[in-house]
């Protein structure tokens, strides 16, 4: 991942969309930084918050 460039954030709603979605970037060989919403933590569910370079992602999507 580098440190200048356009970046995208993708926000994963459940488990199982985050672990698809890993999978994908693993197969795809993509660098991603992934962390837990800060405000669903006190919620009933978790989102998930990815980022990656907004020209890696046309390699996955």
């Amino acid at each position: 991942m580098s440190i200048f460039g356009k970046k995208e954030t993708i926000y994963l709603y459940s488990e199982s969309q985050k672990d698809d979605f890993i999978e994908k970037l693993e197969k795809a060989h993509v660098d991603y930084r992934i962390r837990e919403d800060r405000d669903s933590v006190f919620s009933n569910h978790t989102t998930y918050v990815l980022r990656l370079d907004a020209k890696d992602l046309k390699k996955v999507v």
